[in-house]
């Protein structure tokens, strides 16, 4: 027997799983849940405890499906793997988290100003935060080809345990309508938010690219009027050196005058010196002559 149901994911069912149809008084084991070609919506197969205990012999309008055509209606339907909506959801929310993620560390932090040094370190957690998101959506697509492997691998026990009916499932077409527009809204919402925080994370790559710009504007000021301040140094010293030689040579050239001065009167003092002898010795002659004249006078008296 068969029993219509919303999305399986949020009814949470799975292949194996003992399930009882209460309105009906009937107990199986779920054996097939997924779409198949005969009818849009998802659709389950009931292996029951008791044969013929369903609501009817298995026929569909009055046509009873060989284990063949129950293959091929739904084992082709397996292999296309009917949870791609619902796998590209979760990616989808993947990725709005690792730009949220990417959006916070790209936000400029007022206590300090961006450098390369900055940049550098948030395009590594950048690369770091995709590596892992690459990952994580790896992991998922593993888990739903798993997934599909396992109800490939139902094809062979539907073969065996045949399903009873199909068309209780059609009440369930318009639930599996309702549980698509609800998944479509949210893949739409989840897009919408990707193209807001990717927009976001460009308008924060603006800032801080014009925010790198303006640092590098402002080092490149400062280090021009350093290198202005040091030319104005250097002049200021150039021309203090100069100075100071100047005084030096002029300081030279006045101690060298002192010495010739001092050279030449040492040489005058010297010839004075020479002089006084000279006069002294002169004196001391006239002196005698003097002397001996007077004696002569007193000798002739």
């Amino acid at each position: 027997p068969t029993k219509p149901i919303s999305s399986p994911v949020q009814q949470d069912l799975y292949i194996g799983q003992r399930v009882a149809v209460d309105s009906m008084g009937i107990v199986g084991t779920l054996k097939f849940l997924g779409e198949a070609e005969f009818k849009e919506g998802y659709w389950a197969g009931i292996q029951l405890d008791i044969l013929g205990s369903g609501k009817n012999d298995g026929s569909v309008k009055g046509t009873s499906e060989s284990q063949e055509q129950l293959d091929h209606l739904f084992g082709e339907s397996i292999r296309q793997a009917p949870n791609e909506a619902v796998m590209k959801l979760h990616q989808l929310q993947l990725r709005v988290e690792v730009l949220e993620a990417e959006n916070r560390l790209l936000k400029p932090d007022d206590s300090q100003p961006k450098t390369d040094t900055k940049i550098m370190e948030l395009e590594t957690e950048q690369m770091n935060l995709m590596t892992e998101r690459d990952k994580t959506e790896t992991h998922l697509v593993q888990e739903y080809q798993e997934r599909v492997r396992s109800l490939n691998e139902t094809i062979d026990e539907l073969k065996r345990a045949g399903l009873e009916s199909i068309e209780l499932y059609e009440s369930s077409v318009e639930m599996n309508r309702v549980d698509r527009e609800a998944l479509n809204a949210s893949l739409a919402d989840e897009r919408r938010k990707v193209a807001l925080l990717e927009a976001e994370r460009a308008e924060l790559h603006n800032a801080g690219r014009e925010a790198i710009q303006t640092y590098e504007a402002t080092i490149a000021e400062i280090k021009k009027e350093r290198e202005s301040l040091i030319q104005e140094q250097n002049a200021k010293r150039e021309a203090l050196e100069a100075t100071i030689q100047k005084k030096e040579n002029e300081h030279k050239r006045q101690i060298a005058s002192l010495n010739r001065d001092i050279s030449e009167l040492e040489g005058l003092i010297e010839s004075k010196v020479f002089k006084e002898a000279d006069l002294e010795e002169a004196l001391d002659k006239e002196r005698k002559t003097i002397k001996k004249l007077q004696m002569e006078l007193q000798d002739l008296k």
